[in-house]
């Protein structure tokens, strides 16, 4: 029996844990001790846990003020999460490393966690991070523009990068653990599992040495979705309330009397009510993910790396309205392709009406989508989590 640890420091919603569960049930599965540090406890709860594992919270940055600016490059996202300056980024390596001391895993699985990263290279411990593709730079790497929507000169990049690396360096220096050149150096690792398909890694083009593994469903407690007799198309959409384009599209769907299944986290009663209809279901509830994708024709979300994964595997279509960097990427790169359409944020009423509207008289998306399924249901580069665990057992 070995000691994993699984660690979780950075995101938000449910993404990161969906994709870490499958994974910890075959090594918990496997007889392996299962040690999960993880951002937001209240997440778990969600999700349905082997009993054996044990939980701990991840340190954590907390800023005291949030600075918004333009995002560029990945050194723009660390230095607003503790890495801007030695003070921030000291005592939050060595809370990392207190845990490691307290713990002593054989081998230590990364999501997300750049902190936990630079903490743990100089332990001799297997190292393997198991994440999305956008938030793991390439190993060696220059920074790269990751704003598709801004163009911003080379220079500036590698300033921003070698500042950062500067405040990298001084702490690793304090705590004896590995210099780097760049920001992406962090990221040197044994093994890099990019849990998503390799057309919707970012920097798919710079990779070497990754294997992409297929998101699975997890089993959850949540309702079962069910949509109205209407034989006209199932939709389901995954909203947030309080992000401008929310209330038009949903104005929009009312408009058409679309089949409509939604979840909008957070809306207020009364517009909960507003919506409600025979054939549009409004719930401030999440549903069972699973059962959806069973019937479901089209999908309407923020652009979050698992529900898309899934619509992809199952061939929807789908209106995406992204909320942040990542997601804002994902939509340009599934518009190109065709199997999406993009809200944004400074749409008008008018226009995300005529694009909901021509979304649903338009074919084109749907054969797209069902093409890209077709296209991608043998693919022999895309890992099951067996075969991910099987690998990871390899450097234990």
């Amino acid at each position: 029996m070995s000691k994993i640890l699984i660690v979780w420091e950075l995101g938000n919603d449910l993404g990161h844990l969906g994709s870490l569960h499958p994974l910890i049930e075959e090594l918990n599965a496997k007889g392996h001790k299962i040690f999960l540090a993880v951002k937001d406890l209240s997440k778990l709860e969600r999700f349905i846990w082997p009993t054996n594992i044990r939980v701990l919270q991840s340190p954590v940055h907390i800023p005291h003020s949030r600075q918004f600016s333009t995002t560029h490059c990945f050194a723009d996202i660390l230095a607003g999460v503790g890495f801007d300056c030695v003070q921030n980024l000291r005592p939050l390596v060595m809370a990392w490393i207190s845990l490691f001391d307290l713990i002593e895993p054989d081998e230590i699985i990364f999501d997300h966690a750049p902190s936990a990263l630079l903490a743990s290279s100089n332990r001799q411990v297997a190292r393997i991070i198991f994440s999305n593709g956008f938030v793991t730079p390439p190993p060696n790497s220059p920074a790269t523009n990751i704003n598709l929507t801004h163009q911003i000169d080379q220079h500036i990049l590698d300033t921003r990068d070698k500042n950062l690396v500067k405040v990298i360096n001084q702490v690793a220096l304090d705590l004896n653990l590995e210099q780097i050149k760049y920001v992406s150096d962090i990221f040197n690792v044994d093994k890099i599992f990019i849990s998503s398909y390799q057309e919707l890694d970012f920097y798919q083009q710079a990779r070497k040495n990754v294997s992409y593994v297929k998101e699975i469903l997890v089993a959850n407690q949540y309702i079962k979705p069910f949509w109205s007799l209407s034989s006209s198309q199932k939709i389901f959409a995954y909203l947030k309330y309080g992000f401008d384009p929310v209330i038009p599209i949903l104005d929009a769907l009312s408009k058409t009397g679309a089949n409509v299944v939604c979840f909008c986290a957070n809306i207020p009663d009364q517009l909960r009510q507003k919506y409600h209809s025979q054939t549009m279901f409004m719930s401030d509830a999440p549903f069972d993910i699973a059962a959806m994708y069973r019937e479901v024709n089209v999908i309407i979300c923020h652009g979050g790396k698992g529900l898309i994964s899934f619509a992809l595997n199952y061939g929807c279509p789908m209106i995406l309205v992204p909320t942040q960097l990542e997601q804002l990427n994902t939509t340009k790169q599934l518009e190109k392709i065709n199997v999406a359409v993009g809200i944004y944020k400074d749409d008008s009423s008018e226009k995300i009406e005529t694009k909901v509207l021509s979304f649903f008289s338009n074919p084109n998306h749907t054969e797209a989508a069902k093409l890209f399924a077709y296209r991608t249901r043998d693919q022999s580069d895309l890992l099951s989590v067996k075969e991910a665990v099987n690998q990871c057992e390899e450097y234990l």
